[in-house]
Parts: C-alpha cells; structure tokens; sequence
C-alpha cells in the first residue's frame, strides 16, 4: 500500500504490541480481513460506544496469568496509564486479587493502584481489609507502609477503628519511613471523624519525639491541621526541632519555620521593643537566639520556598538588625523563574515601602529587563519608586524615561505614573518630572500621551504655584486625543482653574458642547462639570452655553449624566419664579462648586505595613483569603522559659564495664539493653517491625562488642588518630590551633574534637575562647586565661554532628577579644561512625537487608593490589572509625560499625580482593555514598606511601 493510501487503525492491542485475537489472524483472504478488522475496531462506530466493548482485556488476562513476569507488566502498565491520567477503574476487580501475591515488586505496585482508586471503590477494597492487615506485619518496610496508605484511604467509618489501631501500630515500627506513612495519615482519619482527635492528638505527640529527620517534617504537617494551637506539645521538641532542620527535607523545612515563626511570637519578648540598654545586656533570650542561628544556613537552600520561609521568620521574629541578611539573599532569588521572582519581588515591595534604606544599595537589581514578565515589570516599578531619593533620583529618572520609550505600552503607563510618584514623594523634584511630562505630550503614543495628561493632572493639584501656561497647552491639545479618560482630566484642569484661564475656557466649552452626543459618559460629566463652573465664573460668556449643555444632559441615556444635570441646574440657572430665600447666593454656589478639592495621594499598595504574613497568599494579594491564619501578638510578658528545658538522659553503661562488674548473665542482659537499635530510613528489605527505636548510649572509641564475641586484644587496638590544621600560625598572629578526632560518640549525637593551641609568638596572649559562630552546636571548650610563648595547650570540644558533615563555622578570639578570626570545621564521614563487633553469620544477615539503593558498590583501586590484607585494614580503619569482623572468608575483609547520631545507622563495608570490589552497605545511601567515595582515597593514599 502506498504512503498516501489508507491507514488502518491502530487497536489497542496493536499498541501494546501483543498478538491479535484468534478470530483476527486467520490466513484467508486479506482484504476481507482488513475490512473486518477496520469495521470492528473502528472508534467512530457503534461497536465502540455499545457496552459489550471488551476495553484492557489484554491486561486482565494478564493479571489473572500464573506467571509474576507478567502480572508485573500488567501492574507497570497499569500504573503508567494512571500517571497519564487515564481512567484504570474498571481494573480495580481484577488488580485487588493480587495483593495477596508473593512477589514483593507486585505488590507495591498493586497497593499504589489501591491508594489512586480505594476511595472511589469502597466495597471492592473492604474485602481486602484482612489482606492489609497481614501485610502491617510484612517484614519489607515498603510493604507495611503502602499497606498503611491504602488502609487510611479507604474512607469508611466500619473500619475507622482498625485504622486507628494500625495507626497506632505504625508510629512504634522500627522504620522511620513507616513512621512517615503513619504521620501522613493522620489528616485523613481525622477529616473520616473528627472525634477521634484526643486519640490522634497523642500519636502526634509520639510522632513528635521522634529524632529521625525523616519524620519530623511530616509529623509537624499532621499537627499544624490537627492541633495547631497545643504549644504545649512544642516546648520539650523545640531544641531539637532547631537542631534538626537543616538535615529535614525541604518541603518539611518550610512547614517547621512557618510552625516555629508562631510558637516565637507566643513564647518570646518584641527584639524591636527592646531599648539599647536591655540590647547590650541581655540581646535574645538564648532559645530564641538560637533558632536564629540554626536557621541562617537554609539562606543558602536551593528550594525558593525555604529561603523565603526563613525571610519571613527573620522579618517577623529578628532584631530589626538582622534585615540586612534577609535583603541579600532574597535578592539572590531575582535570578530565579518569573513565578519565584513575582512572589519575592512582591515580598520586597512591602519592605522597601515600610524600610527603604535596606534596599538603597540594590537599586540595580531591580531594573526591568525584555525578558521580565508584565507581573515583574509592575513591580520592580513599584520598588524604584519607593526607592527614590534626592540623591539617585537623576539616575533614577534617567532609567523611567527609558522605560517610556518602550514598545509595550503597559510599561510606558506605568513609567509615566512612576515619575508621577517621584514628583510626589520628593517635592523638590516636583517641576523637573513636571517638564518631562509635559515634553511627553509630543509622544506618538495615546496611551502615553493620556497617562502622562492624568499624571500631570494630579500633580497640578499638589502644586500651589500657577501653572495656567501649562493648562492652556493641554487645552490646544485636547483635539488630537482620543482617549476619554485624558479628554475628561483636561476638563476637569480647565473647570478646576477656569478664573486664570478666563478667554480659553469658554472655548473649550463651545467646542465639546457642539461634540456633546458623541463624547463618552466620563467626558459628559465633565462638560456638566465645566458648565456649571463657567456659568458661575463667567455668567456673560458662559450662560447659554451652560444652559444649552444642561438641556442636552437632561434628556441622556446615562441616569448619572441625568442626575448631575438635574442637581447643577438649581445652583447655577435658578429659577426666577421661586421665593427668594430658597434661593443660594451665588458667592455660596462659587464657593461650593470651586471649593479646593483634596490632592490624590499616589503610593504603593504596601505604604502601610500590611497586616498579613510575609510571603504568604494573603500578602502576595494583598486580600485575607479564607484558611489564612494571622501571626499572635508578642506577649506583654517574657512567657516561662524553663518548660523547653529538657533533661538529657543518663548515659548507659560501657559494655566492658558491665564485664567486670558482673557475671555473664549480668553482662548479657546490659548488652541487650545497651545494643543500640538499627534504624531503616530508606531499607527495601525485611526489617523487624515491632521494635520500638532505642536511644544511642556514649560510646567510646573502644568498639561495642554486643555480641561478647571479639577478644581483648582486637577491642583495645589502638585506633588511628589525624591531626589537622584549624588556624595557621601565619593568618593567627602567631596563635595556631590544630584538631584531631578522639573518635568518642556522645549523647544525642555529640563528637568529642580535641584542640591543640600553640603559642609561636613571642609575646604571651591573654584569654584565648573559641566560640560557636554558625552550623551545628558546638560545646566550646574551656577559655585559655594565659597561652605563654612556645608553649602548647590542649582543649576538649564536643560538635552535635549526629550523621551531618556540615561545616561548624567557628571563631577564635583572644587577647580579650582584640583580635579575632574566623574559622570551621568540616569533619570526614568516618569519623562520625563508631565501630561495632559482631560475627560473621550476623554480618551476612545484616548487610544482606541492605541492598539495591541502600548498597554503594565499586571497583577498588588498582592500587590496593599492592598492599597486603594488614596494611589494607588499617587504610580502612585510618579513613573511617570501623572494626573488622571476624570470620570473614578468604580474600575478604569485612568491617561494621553506626552512626554517632542519636539515632543510629548501621554501616557495614565488604572488601573483596579478589573480586576486586568494594562494598558499603548502609541505609542512608548519602552517607554510603561519601564513605564509599573516602575509603577508596584512604587507599589510593596508604598504597602510594608504600
């Protein structure tokens, strides 16, 4: 057939690309065939539309099939086609038989189906129940929570019960991503019935507790819809919600700052209300001091959204002092899309209404651009008016009557209004914007042209000097414009000033009373208007004409243009035959009719600080939408600090100290007690359901031997400690300040980092500190009163690591404070691990659930071939706070150890020689990655040393 022949259609079959039906494919004649197969699949006949249309029978053929392969392809289609947004529902019957299925990738695809179409097929789902509530118990995490998500979604009040208690279930399972699940759940039992809300209310406070950042950004998501004004739920999590925030995700980022811009205005005193005198003694209450600081970093967040949550918290919440920050980085965001550049620019328009020096020295990054959007154009207008000084006004101006030449009309009007507001805002430049405007009446454009006659208009009523030269100019020139609202400003000027403009006026009445039936409403009332002055003004020339402009406006169509002539007439045209004392004088009338009228006032929308929260929808319309809540008033009274105090708890015992204080059964059962608990972030395999997270206990750098199974000799090898330089002699004055890592895990994710400060000058310095600055919080450590010359001291600092290698900025200052630098500390991804023994059979199983995402794999490098299997573990050991496990088979090393973070993770690395291959098995895969990444440099490095 050729190209320009017909081209049969394409059944759906045919695009799925799997065999036609059995009556499709016999061998008889093809034309007869074709014609059959045309007729039938054709989607503009009836076959289609008629109910018997058999629509994904190919599907529900293969759902029902024996074979996983291709019920999975089934459930991969099927899923593609609701991405799409096609209507799957008719498969619901056949997709819910197989969330019984055995096969792991089955079924999460089958519960992502059931969540889309679980509401909409309530008794389908129902009989599923007994199925979801076996699959709570399924030892894949993923598995438990998609069972979790489908059972919330059904939304049935006979089942609310067996919600809530799988509810209650999931937030002790031992995987925070379950835990995830279960805070997404909330909302939708609650909105199922809100009475359940004293129950909901306590799994929101466990969910609270918890101190995986996985968790924390949704659990604070179920408590801003469920109990957003239970502050009391806050005050223990409050330090480690600050603690935490940098390493949440971003999304839950932006809900904790808006949750914590709140909870400061309940619990904390006005920063602005505070005098100088109250400022140098006590600055910030410590608690609010530092959300401040744990915030500051998330400036530099690639998401829009939480630079401009923490803009926000710093503008309601921080000294007025702390602005300046704000101002730079949200001006960073000027570089971003149009959408993100409106809603900032919008942000920054209310600030530099309320605060215009803030913004001075940014004034050119506000300029408009071709490429901007009119939205952005308008308001960075908006900004550089607000920003007019008398010292950038002739630059300023300069760039407007640019603007003014623009081929876009709507920012030629609104640079001639910017130039109306300049002249407002700075009375010294009122004439000079004044002569601009008037040398843009010459323009081509009427809508220029008529912006800058209603400009001029206004500015004429500020003004008190007399410009009559300039109303007669715009009176010659009222014939050539077209546009209403211009022609009715210039009679509005000329009624307005008819008494210095006596020979013009009656002029210009004469020629709009001949025009008066075609003109517009808005220049009608204007003629009345004009009329009914001169008539007052100049009764000789005026009269008839005011008289005849009357009569024609009694008889409009407009009932306004009726109305003003029916109330003119009495004043200015009274008639003889009524009483004399009901008649006005007509000094009065004169008096009322050019009585001076109040100068418009031209600023921006945001001239008074609006009442709404920055950045919100509120603000960015500037109108209170339904569901906004408005900030809480600071508290006349410093509220009770001490109900964010918090007691740490008391660290656990060492396990070898319980060896020698009791016997083996003794020590066994403090070893349960003491085994720190695994969590599983992110862990596609089996995990343990049930077990609750435990709290990590201090660990020192000996390795934890839970097991009992490592000898002494392995348990007190000496670990490998590297000295690094902080501050350098040469940039210190002399002062130089290196730092090791002890390798000692903490309590609640604290690393302990021994400091070593060196005198090389030849003067003694006095008190010697070294102070937290930015990032995670640091234990300083004890001041150094007098460091002598050439002598060396060293100090203990404890760093709230946990999992993070954020840089911890630092600064040292010393001779009481005269001299000071900055400086930070970035620590390597293994010296936050502790080791950790165990045997080989529980290696293999351990890291055996860590695979897929949560497994780094490479090859080693082509320089481990050189070292031998003693020199190889101690490169490992050197790179990363490990402990060999016994056991390992020939030609592999295996090493464990977890996280100092308060919740830990387990790390396990494979070494494989022969194979040549190095394995890290962890949950965190971030952490995997950069740990994979420094062991391969460790030994590269220990290999070119030999």
């Amino acid at each position: 057939m050729s190209n320009g022949g017909f081209q049969p259609y394409n059944s759906p079959m045919d695009q799925l690309g799997l065999p036609p039906p059995d009556h499709a494919s016999s061998t008889g004649s093809q034309d007869g065939d074709r014609g059959t197969r045309s007729s039938a699949a054709d989607p503009a006949g009836s076959a289609f539309f008629s109910g018997d249309f058999k629509k994904h029978d190919d599907l529900r053929a293969m759902l029902e099939s024996s074979k996983d392969s291709q019920k999975l392809e089934a459930m991969r289609r099927i899923i593609a086609m609701v991405a799409k947004g096609k209507d799957c529902s008719d498969l619901f019957p056949s997709v819910v038989k197989n969330v019984v299925s055995k096969n792991s990738e089955v079924k999460k695809l089958v519960y992502v189906y059931l969540t889309r179409y679980a509401e909409e097929q309530q008794d389908l789902a129902l009989l599923s129940i007994a199925t979801f509530q076996r699959a709570l118990k399924d030892p894949n995490q993923l598995i438990r929570a998609s069972a979790l998500r489908v059972l919330t979604s059904i939304r049935v009040p006979v089942i609310l019960p067996i919600q809530t208690l799988a509810l209650q279930d999931a937030v002790s399972d031992m995987s925070a991503y379950v835990r995830k699940t279960a805070a997404l759940a909330i909302p939708k039992i609650y909105s199922l019935d809100p009475e359940t809300k004293p129950q909901l209310m306590g799994v929101i406070e466990k969910l609270l507790a918890d101190k995986t950042t996985l968790v924390v950004g949704v659990a604070i998501q179920a408590f801003e819809e469920i109990c957003p004004n239970r502050i009391d739920l806050i005050h223990k999590n409050y330090r480690k919600l600050c603690e935490l925030l940098a390493d949440v995700q971003d999304w839950g980022q932006v809900v904790i700052i808006n949750m914590l811009t709140r909870y400061v205005r309940t619990q904390f005193l006005d920063p602005a209300q505070q005098n100088q005198k109250q400022e140098r003694q006590n600055p910030l209450d410590p608690d609010h001091e530092l959300l401040l600081r744990t915030v500051r970093p998330l400036f530099q967040s690639q998401n829009a959204a939480v630079v401009m949550a923490v803009a926000q918290l710093y503008y309601h919440c921080a000294p007025p002092g702390y602005m300046n920050i704000v101002i730079r980085h949200l001006v960073r965001l000027l570089r971003a899309s149009p959408e993100v550049q409106s809603c900032v620019l919008t942000s920054l328009s209310a600030l530099s209404a309320s605060s215009p020096h803030l913004l001075s020295g940014h004034l050119k990054c506000f300029y408009i651009h071709s490429t901007d959007s009119s939205s952005v154009k308008l308001v960075k207008l908006d900004i550089l008016t607000n920003l007019a000084t008398d010292s950038n006004f002739p630059v300023l101006l300069r760039e407007l009557q640019a603007y003014v030449s623009s081929p876009d009309s709507e920012l030629a009007s609104a640079a001639v209004r910017a130039i109306g507001r300049c002249a407002s805002q700075l009375p010294d430049t009122t004439d000079t914007c004044l002569n601009n405007l008037v040398s843009l009446l010459a323009k081509k454009d009427e809508s220029v042209v008529a912006e800058a006659i209603v400009v001029i208009k206004k500015l004429l009523q500020v003004q008190t000097s007399d410009h009559s030269h300039m109303i007669v100019d715009l009176a010659r020139l009222v014939d050539g414009i077209a546009i209403p609202r211009a022609r009715a400003s210039i009679l509005w000027l000329i009624g307005e000033y008819c008494d210095r403009i006596p020979k013009i006026a009656p002029d210009v009445l004469r020629k709009f009373a001949k025009s008066f039936l075609e003109e517009e409403d808005q220049v009608k009332l204007q003629i009345v208007n004009l009329a009914a002055k001169l008539c007052v003004c100049n009764p000789k020339q005026a009269r008839l004409l005011a008289q005849y402009v009357l009569n024609l406006a009694k008889y409009d169509q407009n009932y306004d243009i009726r109305d003003r002539s029916r109330f003119l007439r009495p004043l200015v045209l009274p008639d003889p035959s009524v009483a004399e004392p009901t008649l006005l004088a007509g000094k009065r009338v004169k008096k009322i009719l050019l009585a001076p009228k109040p100068a418009p006032e031209v600023q921006s929308r945001f001239a008074e600080k609006s009442p709404f929260q920055l950045g919100s929808l509120s603000h960015l319309l500037n109108l209170r939408l339904p569901g906004y809540q408005a900030l809480p008033d600071w508290p006349a009274e410093q509220p009770d600090s001490s109900v964010r105090a918090v007691a740490a708890p008391a660290p656990a015992p060492s396990s070898m100290a319980a060896y020698s204080r009791g016997g083996p059964k003794e020590q066994k059962s403090k070893q349960k007690q003491q085994q720190p608990a695994e969590a599983s972030l992110l862990d596609f395999g089996p995990t343990n359901p049930t077990a609750a997270p435990a709290a990590p206990s201090k660990s020192t750098s000996r390795p934890v031997d839970p097991f009992g199974l490592m000898p002494d000799d392995l348990l007190l090898l000496p670990t490998p400690s590297r000295m690094y330089s902080l501050v350098n002699k040469y940039s210190a004055s002399g002062l130089q300040v290196d730092y090791s890592f002890p390798r000692t895990c903490l309590a609640s994710g604290r690393i302990a980092l021994s400091l070593v400060f060196t005198n090389h000058s030849s003067a003694a310095m006095r008190h010697v500190t070294l102070q937290h600055a930015a990032g995670p919080a640091l234990q300083p450590p004890e001041p150094i009163d007098t460091l002598e010359p050439g002598v060396n001291t060293t100090r203990q600092a404890e760093v709230a690591w946990g999992d993070s290698t954020t840089a911890c900025q630092l600064l040292l200052r010393w001779d009481n404070g005269a001299q000071e630098i900055r400086a930070s500390v970035q620590p390597p991804v293994g010296e936050l691990l502790a080791p950790v023994t165990m045997s080989a059979q529980q290696f293999t199983a351990e890291s055996g659930k860590l695979k897929g995402l949560n497994e780094e794999k490479g090859r080693l490098p082509e320089a481990a071939s050189q070292l031998s299997d003693s020199d190889l573990a101690e490169a490992v050991r050197s790179s990363a706070n490990l402990v060999a496990v016994s056991g390992a088979p020939t030609g592999q090393l295996w090493f464990a150890g977890r996280s100092c973070a308060s919740r830990p993770i387990p790390v396990y690395v494979a070494l494989d020689r022969q194979a040549n291959l190095l394995r890290v098995h962890c949950e965190q895969m971030t952490l995997g990655s950069v740990l994979h990444r420094d062991l391969c440099s460790g030994i590269a490095a220990a290999a070119s040393k030999k």
